[in-house]
This record gives C-alpha cells, sequence and structure tokens, in this order.
C-alpha cells in the first residue's frame, strides 16, 4: 500500500537526522539539491510527501543536533526544508560530503 510507504519513509527521515551524517547524505542524494537565488546559495531537502508538522520536527532536529539553521518553506501545498546561512551550508556539505558517491558528487557543487 502506497500509504505504508510514505509512513515508512517519513520514519526513515526521522532517524537519519539522529543517526549520522552517512544517512543525511543519502537522503541529500535522493531528494535534495545545492541552489543559488539571487546570489545567495542554499541546501534544499525536498519533502513533498511530508505533512507541514513533519517538516517543521525535521527542520527543528537540524538545528538541535547539527546546529544548522534549517527551515521550513511552503509553496503551494508543499512544504520543503531550506538551509540557506552561508555557515550552515557549509556545516551540511562538509557533514555529509565524505559519503556522497561519485555520480552524485556534482551536488556538493563548488562553494566560494
Amino acid at each position: 500500500d502506497h500509504r505504508d510507504l510514505h509512513s515508512l519513509r517519513r520514519r526513515q527521515r526521522q532517524m537519519c537526522i539522529r543517526d549520522r551524517p552517512r544517512s543525511l547524505a543519502y537522503w541529500y542524494m535522493c531528494d535534495g539539491n545545492l541552489s543559488m537565488d539571487r546570489g545567495r546559495r542554499y541546501v534544499r531537502l525536498h519533502t513533498e510527501g511530508f505533512t507541514k508538522e513533519e517538516c517543521y520536527f525535521l527542520a527543528t532536529e537540524l538545528k538541535r543536533i547539527y546546529n544548522l539553521d534549517a527551515y521550513v518553506v511552503s509553496s503551494g501545498i508543499y512544504s520543503r526544508i531550506q538551509i540557506g546561512k552561508k555557515k550552515s551550508v557549509f556545516t551540511f556539505l562538509d557533514l555529509v560530503s565524505k559519503y556522497v558517491v561519485g555520480s552524485f558528487k556534482y551536488k556538493l557543487g563548488v562553494l566560494e
């Protein structure tokens, strides 16, 4: 059942934050990207399958565990987690970089 799959996926994301940076890297490789808007770079973790409350919980956990400036951005019916301050972007990429496999290295970008 597709609802069970979404429920499992949500639980896995919650566990990956608590677990270790390797799991966070897997999340980023599958459902994340490094973007730029008006000259500012940010990391976006796609959480379209999550409720807004779950997104806020996950963003709070990222702040609590890794001291990342993570926040929720809503667009229509979807919410996503973004990490936008330069220091937090560097910290996030540093956390996940050693676990990102070759074909996904492009997601690390080149930060100045």
